[in-house]
């Protein structure tokens, strides 16, 4: 148990220690051998859905042409029953004789036109008209004051 004995007993631990070594995908969480798992499980999944999914579309294919098969007689003759009353309908059509004593009817007689409306001053384009009162030769301004209340109380707006 000389040197050689403590030599195999520290390869044996650094050994020991290296297959303990385990690479961890995600830290803390998961480590590879787990992943791989995940993976094939994962894959496992992916492989049931797809082999689901082309039975379902299978079956809800044949499933649409037998509902096809069984309405197409049913639907060509509700059409074709349609379109012969339709032709019937056509065929004997009766002729519409109007009204008796249209002219005597008021319900018939014309429209009378409608009054004008006078212009919005609002509108665009609207120009009201302003005439002003011809202020006599007789008047003589005294007061500025009393021409400007002249002048406001002759203005005409139309």
């Amino acid at each position: 148990m000389s040197k050689s004995t403590s030599r195999n007993k520290v390869e044996k631990g650094k050994n020991i220690n290296s297959s303990f070594i385990v690479q961890d995908v995600i830290p803390g969480k998961a480590s590879e051998s787990e992943w791989n798992e995940l993976i094939e499980d994962d894959f496992a999944e992916k492989t049931c859905f797809d082999i689901t999914k082309d039975i379902v579309d299978e079956t809800l294919s044949a499933i649409f042409q037998i509902y096809l098969k069984d309405q197409l007689i049913p639907f060509t003759v509700h059409q074709a029953s349609l379109c012969l009353m339709q032709y019937i309908d056509l065929e004997f059509m009766s002729c519409d004789q109007g009204e008796p004593y249209i002219n005597l009817n008021p319900e018939w007689f014309e429209d009378e036109l409608a009054e004008s409306s006078r212009i919005d001053s609002w509108a665009q384009g609207a120009i009201s008209k302003t005439s002003y009162a011809k202020i006599s030769d007789n008047l003589q301004p005294q007061n500025n004051h009393q021409v400007i209340q002249r002048l406001q109380n002759s203005l005409i707006h139309r």
